[in-house]
């Protein structure tokens, strides 16, 4: 026991002597490493980024710097800011010792917001560079197949003015220019809504509205209603005037009962053009003039045979709603019969098309009250829906839900999805091409 003892306190004494011998950087092996967190770093004019020493405690003091500040500089908390293209050297100094990070600078790329690759003729779009540094340049190549209008420092409207391909280009001081091949395609035959000469509309589907414009009414409404938050919003009385006007203005276009269409084959205005309405108890039309009768939905329909005996048939489906203040009333939905709000248009289907979905269901009314099935939103649950003619288009169940109907081409003509609920009927028109 005690030559045990002895050899204990010997083997004591022996360790405690070697680490006496041995250098006081061996003792600490897992001492951190100071580094900077990237070696290396590439950045766009005008970006910014953050470089951290790693190893040292948050009260450590450093000292950075930038070998070419016209270049990139760094702040004291090691922000680094790029501001033109080129390369340089970032430094931090930490208790004198250097550690570096090499930075590239590079010309930052404008983003137009181009997202399409083809345009209907006479069809207009708008895009918008948002990283853009400065005011944006927009050009065509070829302005007779599309034109440009400068809407704004960063934003443009282009406009199909022929058939063809052009190229558009946005271009910005100091960044690389962003470009975008257009082709301008056939529209074929469609139809037009003249009745406001600066609102030249081709689409597939118009509101009107029964209702009488009352001006003084609408004016009184909104001054009360400003006035009530007046306190809360901080607007003056001036600010109260401005906006109602502004209000007005905007509303008075919600107050028409009656249009004017045309129908053109690209830019021909078409004669000879047989014009029908497919419920004359909510509009009839006259030599393309348009009357609302009641709310409802039709289909105006101009029928066009050409030089080779081929009949040529567009709709337009005319949506009649009353609404004595538009803005209780935004998607213009008939408060009678069953409606619904983005049931807009018509569907049009091509023998290639094996199936689709038609439009949207979700948000259904009778009489302007809203539609619920046993689950949330739950509308078609509860609506029967058929087509008027099976030899056209049937329905595929399978893919339908509770929001959507699908359809499946069987042959060409016209009929419509017809929707059923509590004796009510709601026609949707499908086109087979």
């Amino acid at each position: 026991m005690k030559r045990t003892l002895k050899g204990i306190v010997a083997l004591s004494l022996a360790t405690t002597l070697i680490m006496g011998l041995m250098p006081f950087s061996a003792l600490r092996v897992n001492a951190a490493k100071v580094n900077l967190s990237k070696s290396k770093l590439t950045l766009e004019v005008g970006e910014k980024a953050t470089l951290k020493v790693k190893g040292i405690s948050s009260k450590t003091k450093v000292k950075w710097s930038s070998s070419k500040k016209s270049v990139a500089t760094v702040s004291q908390k090691g922000v680094v800011k790029a501001k033109k293209k080129g390369k340089t050297t970032i430094t931090a100094a930490v208790k004198g010792k250097k550690y570096k990070c090499k930075v590239t600078v590079s010309t930052p790329r404008l983003d137009a917001g181009f997202y399409l690759a083809e345009m209907p003729l006479l069809g207009t779009y708008e895009f918008e560079a948002y990283n853009a540094t400065g005011k944006v340049n927009w050009t065509s190549s070829d302005n007779n197949i599309i034109s440009i209008r400068t809407t704004g420092d960063k934003s443009c409207t282009i406009s199909a003015e022929g058939i063809g391909t052009a190229v558009i280009t946005a271009s910005c001081k100091g960044m690389i220019s962003d470009k975008c091949e257009i082709t301008v395609n056939s529209r074929g035959y469609y139809i037009k809504d003249v009745t406001q000469t600066d609102m030249n509309l081709v689409g597939t589907y118009m509101s009107l509205n029964l209702a009488t414009y009352d001006e003084a009414k609408l004016r009184e409404k909104y001054t009360q209603e400003m006035k009530a938050t007046q306190e809360e919003t901080g607007r003056t009385d001036e600010d109260i005037t401005n906006d109602v006007e502004s209000t007005l203005e905007f509303l008075k276009n919600s107050f028409v009962n009656s249009a004017t269409l045309e129908y053109y084959f690209d830019r021909d205005l078409l004669s000879g053009v047989t014009w029908r309405s497919d419920n004359e108890a909510v509009a009839t039309v006259n030599n393309g003039v348009v009357t609302a009768k009641s709310e409802g939905y039709a289909y105006i329909i101009a029928s066009y045979k050409d030089a080779d005996g081929k009949v040529h048939e567009e709709a337009m489906q005319v949506i009649v709603y009353y609404a004595e203040d538009p803005l209780e009333n935004l998607f213009g939905c008939p408060q009678k019969g069953l409606a619904f709000t983005w049931a807009l248009g018509y569907a049009e289907l091509s023998a290639d098309t094996e199936s689709m979905i038609v439009t949207s269901f979700s948000d259904a009314y009778l009489d302007g009250k809203e539609i619920y099935g046993q689950d949330s939103d739950d509308t078609t649950s509860l609506i029967k829906w058929t087509s008027s003619d099976p030899s056209v288009f049937t329905i595929v169940e399978e893919e339908s839900d509770k929001y959507s109907v699908s359809v499946k081409y069987v042959g060409p003509g016209t009929a419509y999805l017809i929707g059923t609920y509590q004796g009510a009927t709601f026609k949707y028109l499908v086109i087979c091409r």
